[in-house]
């Protein structure tokens, strides 16, 4: 098993178990919404029975399928990205997979990271969410985003 290999698999399993037990004490927020920054960040219990914003609410097994279809596409066709990138691939197969259990074992994501400005608020997310928005993030504008020449 080579190094690079060696990290995907520690960062993807960091990922998930971050990801699961974060979900379970916030499954156990009482009440449901805990202010920690005043009018800025709180950490507020809710669910998303679909992908990004709650679109596709009506497909969450069709989600939790494609989720695990991507981790196996991923192993399968992307093992030189694997090998080049091991951290940013194990943050993204870790978010995937972290989100994926949630979906066939709760039938919906639990989210909970809270960030609004008075009454604005922008969608609650997880760990797992932060995983996979941030390996976009890199892919798109990171050294992820750099032309090999």
């Amino acid at each position: 098993m080579s190094k690079a290999f060696r990290i995907w698999l520690f960062v993807a399993f960091g990922t998930v178990a971050a990801d699961q037990l974060t979900k379970v004490v916030a499954l156990h927020f009482e009440p449901y919404r805990l202010p920690i920054i005043p009018n800025f960040f709180s950490l507020t219990l809710t669910t998303n029975s679909g992908s990004i914003w709650g679109l596709g609410a009506d497909y969450t097994q069709v989600l939790a399928w494609l989720g695990i279809i991507f981790v196996l596409l991923l192993c399968v066709f992307f093992r030189s990205f694997i090998q080049k990138h091991p951290m940013t691939s194990g943050f993204l197969t870790g978010g995937m997979v972290g989100n994926t259990i949630d979906r066939f074992a709760r039938g919906y994501v639990t989210d909970f990271l809270d960030f609004y400005i008075q009454s604005w608020h922008w969608p609650c997310f997880n760990v797992a969410d932060i995983a996979i928005t941030g390996t976009c993030l890199w892919l798109m504008f990171g050294d992820g985003a750099k032309k090999s020449g």
